[in-house]
């Protein structure tokens, strides 16, 4: 049951915002309640100061919150997203480091480390990413799809060159 109102959140996310649609929203735990409040309303306060393109205010909210959660898996993974958008790459990688680390088939963390490795030139990383996404979403996945769509706006190849 879980599951399904994880891909409710999910595909509502995927609606209503197409930028974090990659965001897998599982909700922390309710023993990891942070100075926010809620774990969900410093997410949701991140995400919107993201929506809002305001990346600095939202790594300084998500670098305290995980500061208190560091297990959450969602939250490293929209830190990295905001540090990339921020064009801190190491500091974005690091992050998308900590979510695969957590939970190691978090498929929004699997996307946008693959636009990392495509914006900072690393195109056999990238493909190995998206060779991820495709084991774990072969009968596809929003997430497959936008990374696919950043090869083809990077003009990148999603196959390695053969001999």
């Amino acid at each position: 049951m879980q599951r399904i109102v994880h891909a409710v959140v999910g595909l509502c996310l995927v609606l209503a915002c197409p930028t974090l649609a990659a965001a897998d929203d599982s909700p922390p735990s309710p023993s990891d309640r942070g100075s926010y409040g809620t774990p969900a309303r410093g997410l949701e306060r991140a995400r919107s100061r993201i929506e809002k393109g305001d990346y600095e205010s939202a790594t300084r909210t998500l670098e305290k919150f995980v500061e208190k959660n560091p297990e959450d898996a969602d939250a490293w993974n929209l830190l990295g997203y905001a540090s990339r958008k921020l064009e801190r790459f190491e500091k974005a990688e690091a992050a998308y480091d900590k979510a695969l680390a957590i939970e190691p088939d978090h498929k929004g963390a699997l996307e946008y480390r693959g636009e990392l490795y495509l914006q900072t030139g690393r195109p056999d990383e990238a493909r190995g990413a998206l060779a991820r996404l495709e084991a774990l979403c072969p009968s596809g996945c929003s997430e497959l799809s936008t990374l696919r769509e950043a090869f083809e706006r990077e003009g990148v190849e999603t196959a390695t060159a053969g001999p």
